[in-house]
């Protein structure tokens, strides 16, 4: 009966994964969707140059949406791009001649920083292995004991 209950649970979690959105939901206790993330990967000088329309200065930074589950990233659903980063929630869009004319301006390198983070590539999944790993663990450790047992005997 118990094997039935994880079976069924585990079953509704994959299927929260396969039909999320664009929008964060919660469904009795599980909050799953889809997040933009944007993050600074380059400083940029405070110029007239590097400032948005109503003043605030930004730098360089990339974005890229992710899937989660009770906010934890589970994998990147949009590649990484590259625009100008004022806060986490406030990005300014730059097109591929603005990057090429910041980059040869300020010498920056970009080469292996417009990627996702390693939490939202990779942690989430980590995070949702050790789950598993434990609740399979749980489950399954009168079984396990016994084995031992009837190999000592």
């Amino acid at each position: 009966m118990k094997n039935k209950q994880i079976l069924l649970t585990l079953a509704v979690v994959a299927g929260l994964f396969i039909f999320s959105s664009n929008k964060s939901y919660a469904g009795g206790v599980v909050i799953w969707g889809e997040a933009e993330k944007i993050r600074e990967i380059a400083e940029l000088p405070d110029s007239e140059f590097y400032q948005t329309t109503d003043g605030q200065y930004f730098e360089m930074g990339v974005r890229y949406n992710t899937i989660h589950i009770f906010w934890i990233p589970l994998w990147v659903k949009t590649a990484p791009m590259v625009c100008g980063y004022v806060n986490k929630d406030t990005y300014v869009e730059l097109s591929q001649d603005d990057i090429d004319e910041i980059l040869m301006q300020t010498g920056i390198d970009l080469q292996g920083k417009v990627k996702a983070s390693l939490w939202d590539k990779m942690g989430g999944k980590i995070v949702l292995l050790l789950v598993i790993t434990l609740i399979l663990l749980f489950y399954f450790r009168d079984k396990i004991a016994n084995r031992a047992e009837v190999k000592e005997s």
